[in-house]
């Protein structure tokens, strides 16, 4: 689904309450933004954390600063295969 909103004074941003519920984003939650070819994404917090993911898994010291960028990187490739370019 495609949901225009308004940018409010000071930058804020309200979500419609269907995209509020349908991703379970409650008041004070933290979203992921990206920045990625002109495009704004959100991912709601709890849902998305590359270094959590990937940390308990590596089991050794993570650069954090190359994890999310490869992370965005991978996303960039499958945003850009599904068409969202």
């Amino acid at each position: 689904m495609i949901y225009r909103i308004k940018v409010y004074r000071n930058g804020i941003v309200k979500l419609p309450a269907v995209v509020r519920r349908k991703l379970g984003i409650k008041e004070n939650n933290e979203l992921i933004c990206i920045l990625d070819a002109g495009r704004l994404i959100l991912i709601p917090g709890g849902k998305f954390d590359p270094i959590e993911e990937c940390s308990s898994t590596l089991g050794k010291p993570v650069d954090e600063e190359r994890l999310i960028e490869e992370g965005e990187k991978e996303l960039s490739r499958k945003l850009s295969s599904t068409g969202f370019e």
